[in-house]
């Protein structure tokens, strides 16, 4: 499974650590293209405020 990470802003080492503990592959998202290629996408503190 891979999963990405938005990489802008936030916790975006920390998240990659826990989800490879987590035996998945992560993935840094930086490009809109990069998101076919993955399972799901945690957006880190910060994104969601930009979002909104």
């Amino acid at each position: 499974m891979k999963i990405g990470v938005l990489a802008l802003q936030g916790a975006v080492a920390e998240h990659i650590r826990s989800i490879e503990r987590a035996g998945a592959e992560a993935i840094p998202v930086k490009r809109v293209e990069q998101l076919g290629d993955i399972d799901g996408l945690i957006i880190p503190g910060g994104e969601s405020t930009t979002i909104g």
